[in-house]
């Protein structure tokens, strides 16, 4: 069974798109602290969210 897009109720959507945002808003946040310790061991950390 595939869900599409149809589905999803606006209530639902909404939902989806905040946590999505919050997500995304953590994992910049976490980046930004943790960069150097990465950088210090010759790491790079990265994240990518596509829509």
């Amino acid at each position: 069974m595939r869900i599409q897009d149809k589905d999803f109720t606006p209530q639902l959507k909404m939902k989806i798109e905040d946590i999505e945002q919050k997500l995304k808003e953590q994992a910049e946040r976490l980046q930004k602290e943790h960069r150097t310790a990465f950088s210090k061991k010759g790491l790079n950390l990265e994240s990518a969210f596509d829509q």
